[in-house]
């Protein structure tokens, strides 16, 4: 089974920054990118 993530940011920019280092770090430890969350997990 993958491992999936869906990461939704509030606020501001600063957070917007935190949040693509966070999937940075994730998806380097093999995470793929979900579009959305929902009833079922799409690929970015």
């Amino acid at each position: 089974m993958s491992k999936t993530i869906f990461l939704q940011t509030y606020g501001c920019q600063m957070n917007e920054r935190d949040s693509e280092e966070v999937l940075g770090m994730l998806t380097a430890q093999g995470y793929a990118v979900a579009k959305w969350f929902g009833d079922d997990w799409f690929d970015a």
